[in-house]
């Protein structure tokens, strides 16, 4: 994770609360400070303030956001309904009020990360059953239909003869299609 607040004592107090909880913590007391760690290392998450000299934690959201693809969680003073949907507006994936409660933090982190890495087993399954397909099928055909074009695999039994299959499965398509009228 990696956390950047201006306010050392802040800063210090939630890093030690995420280590007792078994996270590996990296601190930055600026936007700045912050985007030079996140060119040297992959972070699972940030967790930033919004005010802050310099660039702020919304302008650094709205920066680094889609290159950086990590969920952002904004831990800050201004917890007004219209900063919370601001900050929601401009990328971030959750939001938390100062003063906060730690407990709350940490179920906050877990569910955002729990969610990464659902999504990243479906990920693994798709790549897993694209490959999996891939042994089955060893082709595709194309066929023109009148709502555009569509492709069909070719069984491997087929891959031998696999220009006739094609042009047999294009003509069958053809002819069902003139028999619907």
């Amino acid at each position: 994770l990696l956390w950047f607040d201006d306010d050392k004592g802040i800063r210090v107090l939630v890093k030690v609360f995420l280590e007792q909880h078994n996270f590996i913590i990296s601190t930055a007391d600026s936007a700045e400070s912050a985007i030079e760690k996140t060119k040297l290392i992959k972070f699972d998450l940030i967790i930033l303030d919004i005010m802050m000299p310099g660039k702020n934690g919304l302008e650094f959201i709205e920066e680094n956001k889609k290159k950086l693809d990590t969920p952002v969680i904004l831990l800050t003073a201004k917890g007004e309904a219209k900063e919370r949907i601001e900050g929601l507006e401009v990328g971030a994936d959750d939001y938390l009020p100062k003063p906060f409660e730690p407990k709350e933090l940490i179920l906050r982190i877990k569910n955002i990360l729990d969610k990464l890495r659902l999504g990243g087993y479906m990920k693994k399954f798709l790549i897993a059953a694209t490959t999996a397909l891939s042994f089955i099928f060893s082709g595709v055909a194309n066929a023109d239909y009148p709502n555009g074009p569509v492709q069909f695999l070719i069984p491997k039994h087929l891959s031998s003869d696999i220009d006739k299959s094609s042009s047999a499965l294009i003509h069958a398509v053809k002819i069902m299609e003139k028999e619907k009228g």
